[in-house]
């Protein structure tokens, strides 16, 4: 009975022991694939949070047809598509905030996006812009590792984001990216909102 409880502690301490084994990432590691997902992030922001994926004719009631030179370029025919491509750059529980907000569900009949019903998408004609015109240009010259560890890092980078019709600022992003089997993700999102009590 001694030995068998001994084998168990041994088998609860050898996780534990296992995760603190091993090097922090370095930052020869991190920052390309920071500057990588970053520029990926820019588009899948458009998506969700700017001006959508461009449209053409009217489909049904509140939906058009999405742009099918743009889906198809970037990849982005089906809503299953498009999850994928936002996957490959924020981590899940990112991006499901932008899925919630943006692909139907059940209780959603209305989602942004949805997949058509011969086909491609539809965008629906009433979506919820957060942000219009608002260029981002990530300074990535700027960029440096914060802090790390073996199963991720956290860097700092200065965005200069500029709204039509109001002068250029530059605000700090600290984006943390956690290290998956698929590579590296944002572990939060790359928009930075225009501060407009600077101005």
């Amino acid at each position: 009975m001694r030995r068998l409880i001994s084998l168990l502690l041994l088998l609860l301490i050898l996780p534990a022991s296992l995760l603190s084994c091993g090097d922090p990432v370095t930052e020869e590691e991190v920052l390309p694939e920071a500057e990588r997902l970053i520029r990926a992030s820019v588009l899948i922001n458009e998506i969700y949070l700017g001006e959508g994926i461009p449209t053409g004719a009217v489909a049904f009631e509140n939906y058009r047809y999405a742009d099918e030179a743009f889906c198809r370029e970037n990849g982005m025919e089906t809503v299953a598509a498009l999850r994928e491509r936002t996957l490959a750059v924020y981590t899940p529980a990112v991006a499901d905030i932008l899925f919630r907000k943006a692909l139907t569900t059940d209780d959603n009949s209305l989602g942004e996006y949805r997949d058509g019903a011969s086909g491609g998408l539809y965008v629906l004609d009433t979506r919820e812009c957060w942000y219009e015109n608002t260029a981002h240009k990530y300074l990535f010259d700027t960029m440096r590792m914060e802090s790390a560890t073996k199963t991720g890092a956290t860097v700092k980078i200065t965005v200069q984001i500029t709204p039509e019709g109001k002068e250029p600022q530059e605000r700090e992003l600290s984006l943390p990216l956690v290290k998956t089997e698929e590579g590296f993700r944002c572990d939060k999102l790359t928009y930075v909102a225009y501060d407009t009590t600077q101005n």
